[in-house]
């Protein structure tokens, strides 16, 4: 009998995650396929196009998010009810509050606060204060130390690309953030909906000011994928799931030992 078990343990799969990677720039799923395997031509699921990638043991379903938060919220809600994923990953551009940050970097996103959330007020919109939302579950996954490495702030989200100086400078005024999206506000609602967690990482694409519809044009066309790569080999990094009956090796090892006496 326990060598029956042994034998049958022994054929388990590698435990595995179903993770979703939304993405916003194609060069990052590019530089994510070069280190997976693709499984099949893309699907298209209620309107939206989904590739499934293997890296590992691990499944990932990769959507583009889409221009704004509400069509980012409805790529991922349709993914999400479709593919039961344990785990969110996101990465896209975004433009700078502040120019503490530098362009072309890598930041993690701790907070998400949807600007555009709130009342116009006879003083001036006023943001709500149960806007913010918390993302931060860094603590939960081994990250590459590139991504542990990064500076985590708070980042502000909305349906508009911002190019303003003046609207630039209020914006990061009334809500404290440092960087700006069209994107992370929808995806973190879908993800906190379906009780998924969500990791994201930025890059610094512009300055949000007078020149950014240049600057983002110039940063798409030399952008090579960096961030994408990075969520690869976070996926590499994480360790099994526990959930999964193959993962626990201590179990195993009893049962080997047991089945040679």
């Amino acid at each position: 009998m326990f060598c029956l078990l042994s034998f049958c343990f022994g054929l388990l799969p590698l435990p595995a995650r179903e993770i979703a990677y939304f993405y916003a720039l194609d060069a990052d799923l590019a530089a994510f396929q070069k280190e997976a395997i693709v499984l099949g031509e893309p699907k298209t699921v209620s309107g939206q196009k989904v590739t499934t990638l293997r890296i590992g043991p691990n499944v990932i379903r990769a959507a583009k998010m889409g221009s704004g938060c509400i069509q980012s919220a409805v790529t991922a809600a349709t993914v999400l009810s479709r593919f039961p994923c344990d785990l969110a990953l996101s990465t896209g551009p975004v433009g700078r509050l502040s120019d503490e940050l530098k362009l072309k970097e890598l930041i993690y996103i701790e907070e998400v606060t949807s600007y555009q959330m709130g009342s116009e007020t006879t003083g001036g919109f006023v943001t709500a204060k149960d806007s913010i939302r918390e993302l931060d579950n860094r603590d939960r996954f081994p990250l590459p130390q590139p991504l542990a490495a990064c500076q985590a702030t708070r980042l502000a989200s909305g349906e508009l690309f911002l190019a303003s100086d003046s609207f630039r400078a209020t914006l990061r005024s009334s809500t404290q953030a440092k960087c700006v999206d069209m994107n992370l506000a929808g995806l973190a609602l879908a993800c906190s909906e379906a009780r998924v967690p969500l990791l994201a990482w930025k890059v610094i694409s512009d300055s949000a000011n007078h020149s950014a519809s240049t600057d983002f044009q110039a940063f798409v066309k030399s952008y090579s994928g960096d961030a994408g790569k990075l969520m690869a080999e976070l996926v590499k990094a994480l360790p099994p799931d526990l959930n999964e009956p193959g993962s626990h090796s201590h179990l195993n090892s009893l049962l080997n030992s047991s089945g040679g006496k």
